[in-house]
């Protein structure tokens, strides 16, 4: 609500230039980890294709095959792999992996969670993949828009959303504190005669020093309250 009491959409948090940067190029290392996995496994693979003999059955073959096979079978199920998390973490938390290792996901521009056909159709397939393979220099220009005020690439406006910091522990969106109600804040105030602290104008005593707010206050070192001089009435 804001000062009026009115109902508006929440304010969240945009994620920083530096930490969309760190969660693409995460999701990208990531990509290339079993390309590294097999290439240990069968190293091999990459060497030179060369025709051999094969000793059982005299034909020619491919003196690597059985590498290549290693090579691939190690990539294609780490990718596999990394596609399932992605496609988990998009459809339950907004997030692919990348965002979700430094704390950041996906919404709606007005603040709603962003579902998994919005993030990998619009966002993904259409904002990025199909635009650039027709568009040249789409990427550079397609990154150069987070430079905008509200940070948004131009797959963001394709797909309605925007990249918000994610609090962590609570699986909610970080936001700003709500702004208090106008009440509160023209609220009338009267100063304690005693200690100078504000309080509210209804109040009797302070919050501050416990004292009467209706006291008349004594200057320091007067003596105590003198009587009242006696009434004279002339006749």
């Amino acid at each position: 609500m804001d000062a009026w009491g009115a109902t508006v959409a929440p304010t969240y948090v945009l994620a920083g230039r530096g930490m969309r940067l760190v969660a693409f190029l995460l999701n990208w290392v990531l990509w290339i980890v079993p390309i590294v996995l097999g290439s240990l496994a069968a190293p091999e693979a990459w060497d030179d294709p060369q025709q051999v003999r094969d000793p059982v059955t005299g034909q020619m073959v491919q003196a690597h095959e059985r590498a290549t096979l290693i090579l691939g079978g190690i990539m294609l199920g780490g990718w596999i792999l990394i596609a399932i998390v992605n496609g988990v973490l998009v459809g339950t938390r907004s997030q692919s992996i990348g965002k979700a290792l430094v704390g950041i996901e996906v919404r709606r521009e007005d603040g709603t969670r962003a579902g998994f056909w919005r993030i990998a159709g619009l966002r993904w397939l259409v904002g990025t993949l199909a635009i650039g393979a027709f568009v040249p220099f789409y990427a550079l220009i397609d990154t150069l828009c987070i430079f905008r005020r509200d940070r948004r690439c131009v797959h963001d406006q394709i797909a309605g959303t925007i990249v918000v910091v994610r609090e962590g522990g609570t699986g909610d969106v970080a936001e700003p504190q709500p702004t208090p109600p106008l009440t509160e804040a023209v609220r009338a105030l009267r100063r304690c005669p005693t200690c100078g602290a504000d309080a509210p104008a209804d109040a009797v005593f302070c919050g501050s020093c416990g004292n009467r707010l209706d006291a008349v206050p004594v200057a320091p070192g007067a003596g105590p309250p003198t009587a009242p001089d006696e009434e004279t009435f002339q006749w």
